[in-house]
């Protein structure tokens, strides 16, 4: 496994041999990442259709959702101390060692009649709620590793590559549940999980210079201000400060007033890239049969990762902010493609477009806002500063309370509408910003 040196590392030129190696290497790295978050997860989810008592709808939805939030809350809690750590290769070793030692127990204690592995008891459960929250730890150290050790146009290929290694175990895991005993999927998981020492192996370069809270220069200063807390108190207001504060003014006083544009093209591009289809399913269930039900998954699986790449080889061509504010053109094509499925006849063939280019463009916008926050974290708090800006879109509670009264109050039509002239607001932002975030990059 490669150890993480504190020195910048010299990252080829991407039209030589060495540097076409490292991105592939780079890629297929964080394609093992994504697998080892996606194992447990998928692991999780499925082993809800075993869980006792009677399938609701609470059951087969709320329950998904819920194992989903508590990556995510590991995410946010576990992403500050990763910095604050430092040398991100080595907790993402220790996370993943700790991972195994979480799952192999749940998967050990199975029943043969159960070949998933479900729980089986209050321990299990424990267990696996731990499991989810280690591999949420995992995806910050993870976050905070692609945002540093690759140029701004790579990003987009690699966090693609990840999205794809999330959804692998996912989509296999129902292929090893006809084996007749729970070792084949124990081993499936398992290996999905060692992927990321894989992956630590064939990440190629050093990760930029690394240092424990206490060594930053930052901190300096506020320790010699607090001279009236004793050592003890001292250490502990400086660990805070560092851990919380510190990487938010990082992010103002590098960007300055930029920070704050930076954060209007996330809210108002989370705001207005929510297209709602729903309405559609509801206007052409008549006409849906159970082969189109079926279909429907696969093709919005299959459509989002297109998306995926499509944003990862804009990113790649035209820079990360630019690439941002192309995939908002694809969200306004769901726009319009919804508009046109709203006013036309009910027809199976319109639900299909508006369906297809919705997922293309969640896929691709998922991709852009990934590879344009990476663009504007410092890599000294690069997994707490990419968490912080992950959460600046608005509470999707809130999204949908604001689209569901505009669809009351001027109708489906007119919420389209209105989401096109906020994509043209924030697509003349976000290139306002990419000008403005290559001349501070010429300046320095």
């Amino acid at each position: 496994m490669a150890a993480a040196d504190d020195d910048v590392p010299d990252i080829p030129e991407q039209g030589d041999g060495e540097g076409r190696a490292a991105s592939w290497q780079r890629m297929a790295a964080f394609l093992c990442f994504g697998m080892a978050v996606g194992a447990p997860a998928a692991q999780s989810l499925s082993a809800i259709r075993f869980l006792p008592g009677e399938r609701t709808v609470e059951t087969m939805l709320v329950l998904p959702v819920s194992v989903i939030g508590l990556v995510a809350l590991a995410r946010i809690v576990t992403a500050p101390f990763i910095d604050a750590l430092g040398r991100r290769r080595r907790w993402t070793a220790i996370l993943v060692g700790l991972l195994l030692v979480l799952m192999m127990p749940i998967l050990a204690l199975a029943p043969v009649s159960n070949p998933l592995g479900a729980p089986v008891g209050p321990l299990d459960l424990v267990l696996m709620l731990a499991a989810m929250l280690v591999a949420g730890a995992v995806l910050a150290t993870v976050d905070g590793l692609r945002s540093v050790v690759a140029p701004e146009r790579a990003q987009g290929g690699l966090a693609a590559a990840q999205y794809l290694g999330t959804i692998i175990p996912a989509a296999l895991l129902p292929v090893f549940l006809r084996a007749p005993d729970s070792f084949t999927v124990s081993v499936f998981l398992c290996v999905f999980i060692l992927a990321a020492w894989l992956g630590l192996w064939l990440l190629p370069g050093r990760e930029p210079a690394s240092t424990t809270l206490f060594q930053r220069p930052e901190l300096a200063g506020f320790l010699d201000a607090e001279q009236n807390l004793s050592r003890g108190g001292k250490a502990v207001t400086a660990w805070l400060y560092g851990v919380f504060v510190c990487p938010i003014a990082d992010f103002f006083r590098r960007l300055g007033g930029l920070a704050w544009a930076i954060l209007a093209v996330l809210l108002v591009g989370d705001l207005a890239t929510h297209i709602d289809t729903s309405h559609l399913l509801r206007v052409n269930a008549e006409l849906l049969t159970s082969a189109h039900v079926t279909r429907i998954g696969t093709i919005r699986s299959i459509a989002q990762f297109g998306g995926a790449v499509v944003a990862a080889w804009l990113v790649w061509r035209m820079g990360a902010a630019r690439g941002l504010a192309a995939t908002f053109v694809l969200a306004g094509a769901a726009a319009l493609s919804g508009l046109g499925a709203s006013t036309a006849a009910p027809s199976i063939s319109w639900f299909m477009i508006a369906l297809t280019i919705g997922a293309v463009a969640q896929g691709a916008i998922l991709i852009g806002f990934t590879a344009f926050i990476a663009r504007v974290v410092a890599p000294t708090y690069a997994a707490w500063q990419f968490t912080l800006l992950w959460l600046a879109g608005l509470p999707t509670d809130l999204i949908v309370e604001l689209r569901n009264a505009s669809n009351a109050r001027i109708g489906f039509s007119g919420t389209y509408i209105v989401f096109l002239v906020l994509l043209a607001v924030t697509i003349l932002l976000t290139v306002w910003v990419a000008r403005r975030l290559d001349a501070q990059d010429s300046r320095e």
